[in-house]
């Protein structure tokens, strides 16, 4: 991920803000998605039938969960909590250092280190304040902005890390997905990617396929 983001493709992502006033520098992350559950464990598709799973209002994420046989609920994040706690929602997804930061494993038996999404910081400066700046101040902005953002990666890692140990202690049974389930849940996926190509740019999402099938070799 940190390959394709920090090449060609994450670039012009960044550079695309700047018709918004805004100079793109760098990602940082924000960690993995867990799934959580207060029913049951889940290992497959299969197991988000008739479950309602919390989402933020987003229509990709609807269309996510819906194609994987869930019933996505949008739901204010400072409800979260009692919403599960009620069971107003059977479920949610977030990196393990949010549940623990607003201690969902209180609410929830179970969790299952999916990594089905990824949470990102874009790092930016006002453009016009940026394109003020001396040619020599604008390398140090961006070099200092990236070296922070390595140890910022790196320390995201250890804080969900630390955070999942967290979570088994609480007492919630903690699984992954087999590639098997991982598979289905792509695939399921897929749909949903054609859903909003056009949207986001087909020609983009299919030079990110041949990207990310080069860095898996």
């Amino acid at each position: 991920m940190w390959k394709i983001l920090d090449g060609p493709l994450g670039q012009e992502l960044l550079q695309s803000l700047e018709q918004k006033g805004l100079k793109g520098v760098d990602i940082w992350s924000s960690g993995f998605k867990s799934f959580t559950s207060g029913k049951k464990p889940i290992r497959t598709p299969d197991d988000f039938k008739g479950m309602k799973i919390r989402v933020i209002p987003s229509p990709l994420l609807s269309a996510q969960y819906e194609a994987w046989g869930a019933s996505p609920t949008p739901v204010d994040f400072k409800e979260l909590y009692t919403a599960l706690q009620q069971g107003l929602v059977d479920g949610q997804e977030n990196p393990p250092g949010t549940i623990v930061d607003v201690k969902l494993y209180e609410v929830q038996k179970f969790m299952t280190e999916s990594r089905h999404g990824f949470l990102h910081y874009v790092m930016a400066f006002n453009k016009k304040w940026f394109d003020a700046q001396s040619k020599a101040n604008q390398d140090i902005l961006v070099q200092a902005m990236k070296e922070a953002g390595r140890w910022e990666r790196k320390a995201m890692l250890e804080r969900d890390a630390e955070a999942t140990r967290r979570i088994k202690d609480a007492g919630v049974q903690v699984t992954g997905l087999t590639r098997e389930a991982r598979e289905q849940f792509r695939q399921l996926s897929l749909k949903v990617h054609d859903r909003f190509a056009d949207r986001v740019d087909r020609d983009y999402l299919k030079r990110l396929y041949s990207e990310i099938e080069k860095a898996s070799r």
